[in-house]
């Protein structure tokens, strides 16, 4: 074997490796999409601060960011989960990873954005920001005109 082959077969499987690591799949049962959520913990970081969004079993939760708790509310219409906050409803769609069944994929449904989801018995945490998406809150991130108003509000 040549050196050009041997370079030529340890590329290609890398590529392979690449490949099988990407493999998701739907997660589209609203029993395990409710298991999912209910009493979990969304955890991740931004700007060096962290941020945690709790989500209790009767569909209401919290979000702890810079200071101030922001409420939030969620529920499983079909094959998606729905946040509420501030007036805005954030659509997620969710899928597992193939090769390791503690990371999943979660899809803003009207943006595009993805977020990684590491999940550690009932603590989630995302990894990296969102790729493609707008910054429009959600589970786990403040939307702008929520910090506005937590700004403007003298008692907090």
């Amino acid at each position: 074997m040549t050196k050009v082959q041997l370079i030529a077969m340890v590329f290609l499987a890398g590529l392979l490796t690449g490949t099988c690591a990407e493999e998701w799949r739907p997660v589209n049962d609203a029993a395990t999409l409710n298991d999912f959520m209910a009493g979990s913990t969304l955890v991740r970081e931004e700007g060096g601060e962290q941020i945690r969004g709790t989500y209790n079993e009767d569909g209401n939760g919290l979000l702890y960011a810079w200071g101030a708790e922001f409420p939030r509310s969620w529920k499983i219409v079909g094959d998606v989960i729905e946040v509420d906050a501030d007036r805005a409803t954030s659509r997620f769609r969710l899928e597992a990873s193939v090769s390791n069944p503690q990371v999943y994929r979660a899809i803003d449904a009207s943006t595009g954005a993805t977020y990684i989801l590491r999940k550690d018995n009932d603590i989630t945490v995302a990894e990296g920001a969102a790729k493609d998406g707008a910054k429009s809150g959600g589970p786990a991130a403040a939307s702008s005109s929520e910090i506005a108003a937590e700004l403007a509000n003298p008692n907090s």
